[in-house]
């Protein structure tokens, strides 16, 4: 569970690639994060309210697959 609540630490990893591939800014890739962060936050959140009902197991898989496919889309979309 730890390696999820740390991936939006990765983001030091992404911004140089960011900025040099895409010829972003400091300002754009900053908003990108800030974007990042406040999804990241909500479905904590959501993903909190909902353990309570569910069986955490299963909420913690939905949330895995969620995070990959958010991942997976994200490569392929258009800049």
């Amino acid at each position: 569970m730890l390696i999820f609540v740390g991936l939006p630490n990765l983001w030091s990893l992404f911004q140089p690639d960011l900025m040099k591939i895409h010829g972003w800014s400091a300002g754009t890739t900053s908003a990108a994060f800030t974007i990042l962060m406040c999804f990241f936050v909500l479905g904590n959140i959501v993903g909190g309210r909902i353990q309570d009902r569910f069986d955490p197991t299963h909420v913690i898989l939905a949330g895995t697959v969620l995070m990959g496919v958010g991942f997976f889309l994200s490569a392929y979309t258009p800049y």
